[in-house]
């Protein structure tokens, strides 16, 4: 009788310690799953001066932010913008608990360009969490506009540009106004020494 009720009492205290072992260690995996956020912001616009005398020169500025509290983690940054060289397009930032990074980003457009106005996109994956390789499930976007600016040129070209004309003859003097800008535009001509042509004898009037 003694021995089975000394089997019974191991085998009560063999269940025991594998109950308490378990309680111990499903808490143990669930509290090591870190959740981390990130937030992108940048400057919501960018003008770029794209007339011949101009740089076409622009830069932005993307604030990178970690909003965790219990971890430190690496973001890749990739800034897309459609027409336009940027630099650096991708980049990594990294970030301790409860902190944020800005960064210049420069965007160059082609001179002469048209006059337009395009939306470009940034995109913030989080690569590496406590330096340790992340699924890339963690990310944040926005964007911002970029605007070339509107610029006014005209070109004057003539077939003929020196004709000599017999005094009480007329001739018809064909101008060619060329746009060289980027945008539509509207001009007006004007003689501006018409005045002194009609003291030497000329009368010139411009048509419609």
């Amino acid at each position: 009788m003694k021995k089975i009720l000394q089997k019974i009492q191991i085998a009560l205290l063999v269940f025991l310690l594998a109950g308490s072992a378990m309680m111990v260690l499903v808490p143990g995996d669930s509290e090591a799953v870190i959740f981390p956020e990130i937030d992108i912001t940048a400057t919501p616009s960018v003008t770029l001066d794209v007339s011949p005398g101009g740089s076409g020169l622009g830069v932005i500025y993307v604030t990178v932010r970690n909003n965790a509290y219990d971890c430190s983690v690496r973001v890749r940054i990739t800034v897309d913008a459609p027409g336009y060289q940027v630099s650096p397009a991708i980049s990594s930032v990294n970030l301790p608990p409860d902190s944020e990074k800005t960064i210049p980003v420069a965007v160059v457009a082609v001179l002469r360009s048209n006059y337009r106005t395009t939306s470009a996109t940034i995109n913030g994956v989080v690569t590496h969490v406590n330096s340790v390789p992340a699924d890339g499930s963690y990310e944040a976007n926005t964007g911002f506009l970029l605007l070339t600016e509107p610029y006014g040129k005209v070109i004057l070209q003539s077939d003929k540009p020196f004709q000599k004309v017999k005094p009480g003859s007329e001739y018809p003097f064909k101008v060619r106004v060329v746009n060289s800008g980027n945008a539509v535009d509207t001009f007006s001509l004007e003689i501006l020494n018409k005045d002194k042509l009609a003291v030497d004898g000329f009368s010139i009037s411009l048509s419609s």
